[in-house]
């Protein structure tokens, strides 16, 4: 009966590219609770290096995840570890237009705190906060 009750979301998964692995791991959970994951870029092979891209190849890459970020209507933000990366781009485009916002693991910039962006440490917690 409880399952019944759960919010169903269409999530992207925002993730520098060198977490791809971790991305799809989290993809798996979030699918089995029932929800959509609109993030394409991590069914990418991990081969296909950003840095062999030309730049063609890079802006249709950019133009995809910016699709698949406007499919969704919830943002889950793995942390980078640093400065770099397009996830921050992808939290700042989720942020302006009105997505839930999750960051899934360690806070890193000012912007993770504000009003309404939640923080789970843990992926069972992540789940639970998704349903509501």
């Amino acid at each position: 009966m409880e399952a019944l009750n759960q919010r169903k979301r269409r999530i992207y998964i925002a993730a520098r590219f060198k977490n791809v692995v971790w991305a799809n791991e989290v993809a798996v959970h979030l699918r089995a609770a029932g929800h959509t994951v609109t993030s394409r870029w991590i069914e990418e092979s991990s081969a296909a290096k950003h840095e062999t891209l030309t730049d063609d190849e890079r802006r249709v890459r950019a133009d995809a995840d910016i699709t698949d970020l406007m499919r969704a209507n919830t943002l889950v933000y793995l942390p980078t570890g640093g400065r770099h990366g397009g996830c921050h781009v992808e939290f700042g485009v989720a942020l302006a237009s009105g997505m839930d916002l999750f960051v899934f693991g360690a806070r890193e910039n000012v912007f993770h705190y504000l009003p309404g962006v939640k923080s789970c440490l843990t992926l069972r917690e992540l789940i639970e906060e998704l349903s509501y």
